[in-house]
């Protein structure tokens, strides 16, 4: 939990199951280590500092990465679409169905979607081999 003076409460979390890499932890972990010669002259103003700036700093660089990469696919995802010749409008089209299929991800990972947490994928494989089944139906 980070408390920073008129600003909300953030509440940060990070589960780890046992059979989960741990690299996810020693980069969230990795600038609240203390050296052993700091001992005798560490506070608990300076270790609650350190951690409320090495979580603060996480969560803007997990921020920013998350936004240049949804920027890029949203470019990406604007030369696909057909039939909207209106730039604003292409615009909320491809910013609502990535947001559409976000929430989607975030549901199928939780389990949500037929209990599969790789309902998205496996849909897409399963579309994939029925199209491909009609097409070697239509050419035989």
């Amino acid at each position: 939990m980070v408390r920073q003076s008129g600003k909300p409460t953030k509440v940060t979390e990070t589960r780890w199951q046992i059979n989960q890499d741990p690299e996810l932890l020693y980069q969230r972990a990795a600038g609240i280590f203390f050296e052993l010669d700091e001992e005798d002259k560490i506070t608990i103003v300076d270790v609650k500092k350190r951690i409320g700036e090495n979580f603060q700093q996480n969560n803007e660089k997990v921020t920013k990465q998350f936004y240049d990469k949804f920027k890029k696919e949203h470019g990406s995802f604007l030369q696909f679409i057909k039939g909207i010749s209106d730039k604003a409008n292409q615009d909320w089209y491809a910013s609502l169905m990535l947001n559409r299929l976000m929430f989607c991800y975030f549901i199928q990972k939780k389990g949500f979607l037929d209990n599969n947490k790789n309902y998205l994928r496996d849909k897409l494989h399963a579309c994939k081999e029925e199209r491909q089944s009609k097409v070697l139906f239509f050419l035989s």
